[in-house]
Order: structure tokens, then sequence, then C-alpha cells
């Protein structure tokens, strides 16, 4: 798999600035740029930038896609996904290629969608509620009796694929 290159700005690019709302279906069959808000669907034939302070909300067809800010719905990208450290990403995702930078959050489902491996590989872990503390260092169980602020459950995905 090539090493994709992000970032390379041409004038055949659509580009949704920052102070731009959009809802509807982008397709396009050149790279696709989100400095904006996005609502609806992006497909495009090739790469899919959603820059720092783009927030989405829509289903993500590319054949590449870089992820800095923030996405909800399910990503598909033919050959490579970049979760970045500042990304917030919650839905499913089928890539080929997975790349989650330390500090980046996911929430969802991750499969392998490569041609020659119809199988793909998802590993899901069930746990149980746990008790949320307000963050306030202490060693004190009576303290951390009277911050219990509620219940809450999470799914996390430990992500192991094999070549």
């Amino acid at each position: 798999m090539e090493a994709v290159e992000f970032g390379k700005k041409t004038d055949n690019d659509v580009y949704v600035a920052k102070e731009c709302k959009i809802t509807g279906k982008i397709n396009s069959r050149t790279n696709v740029i989100i400095d904006g808000e996005l609502e609806g669907t992006i497909e495009t034939k090739a790469d899919l930038l959603v820059g720092p302070h783009g927030k989405v909300e829509a289903e993500i067809f590319a054949v590449n896609a870089r992820i800095q800010g923030e996405v909800h719905g399910n990503i598909t990208a033919e050959n490579l996904l970049v979760i970045a450290s500042t990304a917030v990403v919650y839905g499913d995702i089928k890539t080929k290629g997975l790349q989650i930078e330390q500090g980046a959050r996911f929430i969802g489902k991750s499969q392998n969608h490569d041609h020659h491996d119809q199988a793909g590989s998802i590993t899901e872990l069930e746990t149980k509620p746990e008790t949320e503390y307000e963050s306030e260092p202490s060693d004190n169980p009576e303290f951390l009796q009277g911050k219990k602020k509620s219940k809450l459950s999470f799914k996390p995905i430990i992500y192991n694929r094999m070549p």
C-alpha cells in the first residue's frame, strides 16, 4: 500500500470552508476537504480530508481518508484511513489499512475491507458498567463516594489485524 500525501490541494478539489455548513450529498471524482460542517453523504473517487475544525455527520466513501476533526457516521475507505490525534470518530469503519494516532478517540467497530480477505477481522470486548468520577485526584474513598456522577457503559475495541 502506498503512502498517501494529504494536504496537496489542487484547483479541482471540493472544499467546505470553516464558516460553511452544508446539508446534502457530495459526489466527487476529486479530493474533498472539509473544514466546516457537513450533514449527509460524502462519496469521492479520490481522497477525503476532514480538517481539525471539520464536523461531519455523514456516511463516507473514499479511496483514502484522513480525519482530524469530528465524524459521526460510518466510514468506508478503499485503501487507507488515518484517524489523527485530534480526531473524534463515532461510527463503524471498513478499510484495508487503518492508522489510529495516539490521542485519537474512536468509538465503533473496525473491519478489514480487503478484497482478497473477505472474512475481515473484528474483535470486541464487552464491559460491565463502571462508575464515573470527577477528575480530582484523591486517595480518600469517602471523597470519591460523594463525587459519583453516573453509570456509563462502553465497548472498547481491541484492534488486532495480522497481515
